[in-house]
């Protein structure tokens, strides 16, 4: 970095290098897993859209970034290291307020291992991309939707096909429901899969109950189908009626149970097979606002994460995130002191969640936020097992050969 004697000085000079294009924009960013707790700020902020954790075992986690700064804001999707090194990135051209990529999921096939598909609010709303962070031309989405992408669930019978679910109605110039079903070529199977209309899916996610291999449930923001199980044709099954208001979240068990994420007044709801009955013996209500993420945990415990823009549970301090015993009790032993805060003092929120699946029982946690229990996290986050930060996830991202990094020195710690 440049550094000049008169501070005056280099500051004007600074910025108006910057004006005539000669310095590349400071874009994103450092110091996420855990910096110092004093009050300076980011030199920029990031914002997590979508998280998708790679298959391989290694910990690498892709993410869904805006990154903001004083002047500029830059949609990217990155690969990290399990110690937040930027390996990959892809960057969108699009301008826009809030984050474009709203999902991300590994795909599943041989062919294509390792690449990961991208839904969210930009032009087409979906491509792949390969494990450099190119774009994958063999993923020909022609014009794409009409509308935002907001859930992608890469099918598990080998296939390569996943499915999506969003606000649009059209595919490449065709009519269609709010959830299809597209080949990994990128080709619209309305054929195969053509369910009844529905609107405003919000999530999907795979059946990985033994009977219901091959089916995939879908909640939406819109009735009547705000939860819904969907055979493999796209007939929906006349046995899953659940009564329950908008959905936001979606998460399936290898029970058959399903966990849905509302709006305040619903919390989290868990619904048992055949029928979609709510399950009494989970009580997940007691959130003071929207659920946006719901991950199971995969420790043997049968909990939840749950994640959104809510700042209790049941009375206690939750902000941003919580963990959830099977009967909807706080697991006391996941800690997160003051969790996850802004240093506006605006709301922070989780957007996403994922298990790191490298062997360790760690979650990744990303969405609109600068601190987690007092110590500097900037949008993105690895939490341990015992809620705590890890310290040792430190994401460090360059945009047009700069870096964006904290302001405060490095946590003593």
């Amino acid at each position: 970095m440049l550094q000049f004697k008169n501070r005056w000085f280099g500051t004007l000079l600074i910025a108006s290098l910057y004006a005539l294009g000669i310095l590349g924009i400071v874009a994103s960013g450092g110091s996420s897993g855990g910096g110092s707790d004093d009050d300076d700020e980011f030199s920029c902020t990031l914002e997590t859209g979508a998280i998708a954790v790679a298959t391989d075992g290694s910990g690498d986690v892709w993410a869904g970034l805006l990154a903001v700064t004083s002047d500029d804001r830059h949609h990217v999707v990155v690969r990290l290291d399990s110690d937040g090194k930027a390996e990959t990135r892809y960057s969108f051209k699009e301008d826009g307020q809030k984050s474009l990529v709203r999902t991300l999921a590994i795909a599943t096939d041989a062919l294509n291992a390792d690449d990961v598909y991208v839904g969210g609010d930009f032009e087409g709303g979906i491509l792949r991309l390969n494990d450099d962070g190119s774009r994958d031309p063999g993923f020909a989405t022609g014009k794409g939707f009409n509308g935002r992408v907001n859930s992608i669930a890469a099918a598990d019978d080998g296939s390569g096909d996943i499915y999506v679910g969003g606000n649009f109605s059209k595919y490449d110039g065709a009519t269609v429901s709010g959830l299809v079903r597209l080949k990994s070529s990128g080709i619209l199977d309305n054929l195969g899969f053509a369910p009844t209309p529905v609107a405003n899916v919000e999530g999907v996610a795979l059946g990985s109950f033994a009977p219901l291999l091959g089916y995939v449930y879908s909640g939406s923001s819109t009735l009547p189908n705000t939860a819904a199980l969907w055979r493999n044709t796209g007939v929906q099954d006349p046995l899953f009626t659940p009564a329950v208001a908008e959905v936001f979240a979606i998460a399936s068990t290898a029970s058959g149970d399903l966990y849905i994420g509302g709006n305040s007044a619903t919390g989290v709801v868990r619904l048992t097979n055949p029928n979609g009955n709510n399950d009494g013996g989970f009580d997940g209500s007691g959130f003071d606002a929207r659920i946006r993420t719901i991950v199971l945990a995969d420790d043997g415990t049968d909990d939840i994460y749950t994640g959104g823009g809510f700042s209790s549970y049941k009375g206690l301090s939750a902000n941003g995130i919580s963990r959830l015993a099977d009967d909807g009790s706080r697991r006391g032993s996941f800690a997160i002191g003051n969790g996850f805060t802004t240093d506006t003092g605006s709301a922070a929120v989780i957007e996403a969640l994922a298990l790191a699946n490298d062997g360790s029982t760690d979650v990744y946690a990303g969405g609109r936020f600068t601190q987690y229990d007092g110590k500097k996290s900037n949008g993105i986050a690895r939490l341990n097992d015992n809620g705590s930060l890890d310290k040792d996830f430190d994401v460090k991202i360059s945009i047009d050969g700069d870096s964006c990094t904290d302001n405060s020195p490095a946590d003593p710690d």
